[in-house]
């Protein structure tokens, strides 16, 4: 094996490290493969992304600098290398770079809108360091309110370390990434880059990736770009239905090929995807280096259901990206379009696979949206899967075993497994309760509850156990609520009238037996109820308690309790504890 394609194969594993987020293990990668072939100016580019999604700067634009000697005529290498100027706080050369990266490439979005910021930054800053935050002037006064006013930042201002630091960066902005490793100089950072409009550490714009929590760099496979392609939009990956081609103007006369292109969209437009399929052939054969026209007909494919086919299309068209010059938007596009045929066949990782492909090469945010659509449905898909009522049954007969020898944390592990094997099982929610009730684990044995009785509203078992779950952490009025409700499943069930019950009694007699810590703590639960909230400020009870407090024995108050809805609000007041009789 020769040197270059050692290095190659090096780049390859620091690509795949990379889409990991093992950005020190890709680093590694992409030295081995500068040792090798230190002439790539793509093995420079990619590591400054991997260091620059470390918040080291200085060294990501070292690398860029290198790789802009190497492809001056690369803009890309323009991206990397005014990202890292800009994230050191010099202004000044991250504009003048983006600048020629723009005369490379006029309409990237991506060096617009850094330029943009740049100029916006530098503006902001006026020359006084660390985003204007300079001597005392007016903008520094500014900055420290904003932190000041800030509920997450204004302690940090009492913290000698914190201000030493804050300090250091007024004089020398360049130490920026040394210090992103503290998280109050990470926040701080957070709330005034946002307020400056420039993002922060932890949320940087979109234009350089994000080389806070969220960076996400964008990275080359390939050699280089095509300086002069003009990069217009096309069809958008779907996860199922796809987004129209493109139709890109044309200041003069089209090619015979890019006629056939605008006919073809034309065509898919109104859905005629075996014409325009026909339209995208004909500019093929014209023009067989242009990727687009493969994109857009792997879009028709996709669209008539024949994802199989859309990936042999999106094959040829990255085949033909293998060359020297290549445009690696495009690419990215192509990539995207052979994942959303992947996701069509339900085929999620493959998907996600090509999906991060596509991200290493173009940064694209809608891309991105498509990464979560698919882990989304990767989980459902699994989680299906998994299903299996069988083995289930196996799992819930374990846990019941267990339970009668007391070992309740294991039993609820069976349960737990038993309920991931069959979720729609009501009874499964119901076990796995009990044992956490025994383990006097009231708020999550009421969760597990909770589902067994929005499965299976009849499950008068499940309601006496919400009724005890509530008895026991105080809340009597929701535990005659409970023990109400499941008597009206079943009017003879035991549990339920024994509970309510016990219940009643307890409200009746709360006032003589329980403590005053014990009062006080059903206070606290019933005032954190929405549904005593409610209560409370409903007008006429508002002015029955009122008055009740005032004339004690006012016979109003017992004609008010004749209508039946502030008799059932009085008695949760009553029971909750908020409200007391005698």
């Amino acid at each position: 094996m020769s040197n270059i394609e050692e290095a190659n194969k090096y780049k390859a594993l620091g690509n795949d490290a990379f889409a990991k987020k093992e950005y020190e293990e890709a680093i590694k990668h992409f030295t081995k493969a500068i040792e090798l072939n230190p002439n790539d100016h793509v093995f420079y580019s990619n590591r400054s992304a991997s260091y620059a999604s470390l918040g080291k700067f200085e060294e990501a634009l070292e690398d860029a600098k290198k790789c802009v000697s190497i492809k001056p005529d690369w803009a890309k290498g323009y991206t990397r290398k005014g990202l890292a100027e800009y994230y050191l706080g010099l202004y000044d050369e991250a504009e003048a770079t983006y600048k020629k990266g723009l005369e490379l490439e006029p309409n990237n979005a991506q060096m617009l809108e850094g330029l943009q910021k740049a100029q916006e930054a530098k503006q902001e800053s006026a020359g006084a360091g660390f985003g204007g935050m300079g001597g005392q002037n007016p903008f520094y006064q500014q900055i420290l309110m904003k932190l000041l006013t800030n509920p997450e930042t204004s302690a940090y201002l009492q913290d000698p370390d914190f201000l030493k630091k804050l300090g250091d960066l007024q004089k020398n902005p360049q130490n920026l990434a040394q210090y992103l490793s503290d998280p109050k100089i990470k926040k701080a950072f957070d709330v005034i880059m946002k307020d400056m409009g420039a993002g922060g550490a932890g949320d940087m714009p979109d234009f350089a990736g994000n080389a806070g929590a969220n960076f996400k760099p964008k990275e080359e496979k390939m050699d280089e770009e095509k300086p002069k392609e003009e990069h217009k939009p096309e069809p958008k990956p779907e996860t199922k239905p796809e987004s129209k081609p493109e139709s890109k103007p044309q200041a003069k006369p089209l090619s015979p090929a890019e006629e056939e292109k605008v006919k073809g969209n034309e065509e898919y437009k109104k859905r005629n995807f075996d014409q325009a399929i026909l339209h995208y052939d004909k500019a093929i054969e014209l023009d067989p280096n242009e990727v687009i026209y493969y994109n857009n007909k792997a879009a028709c494919y996709i669209e008539t259901k024949q994802p199989e086919k859309a990936i042999e299309i999106c094959d040829k068209a990255i085949e033909i990206c293998k060359g020297s010059n290549y445009d690696y938007v495009k690419l990215a596009k192509v990539l995207a379009r052979k994942a959303s045929a992947y996701a069509q066949m339900e085929k999620y990782d493959q998907a996600l696979h090509w999906y991060q492909q596509s991200l290493l090469e173009n940064n694209d945010p809608k891309v991105k949206d498509e990464v979560k659509k698919i882990e989304k449905l990767k989980k459902e898909q699994e989680a299906k899967n998994y299903i299996n009522p069988e083995i289930s049954e196996q799992h819930r007969l374990k846990g019941n075993e267990l339970y009668g020898q007391g070992k309740y944390p294991e039993a609820i592990k069976e349960y737990e497994e038993a309920i991931r094997r069959n979720p729609s099982d009501a009874r499964l929610y119901a076990n796995k309760a009990t044992a956490l009730m025994k383990l006097m684990e009231y708020p999550s044995a009421m969760k597990d509850i909770d589902k067994c009785l929005e499965l299976d509203p009849t499950y008068v078992k499940a309601w006496a156990k919400k009724g005890v779950i509530h008895f026991q952490m105080k809340e009597y009025h929701k535990a005659v609520e409970a023990y109400e409700k499941g008597l009206k499943v079943d009017p003879e069930n035991e549990e339920c009238k024994k509970g309510l019950e016990k219940t009643k009694m307890t409200i009746m007699m709360g006032s003589y037996n329980e403590t005053p810590e014990e009062q006080e703590e059903r206070l606290r639960h019933a005032m954190a109820d929405p549904e005593i909230q409610a209560i409370l400020r409903d007008p006429e009870i508002s002015i029955i308690l009122r008055n009740l407090q005032e004339r004690p024995n006012d016979p109003n108050f017992l004609a008010a309790l004749r209508n039946p809805d502030v008799a059932s609000k009085i008695n949760k007041l009553v029971a909750a504890g908020v409200l007391r009789m005698g």
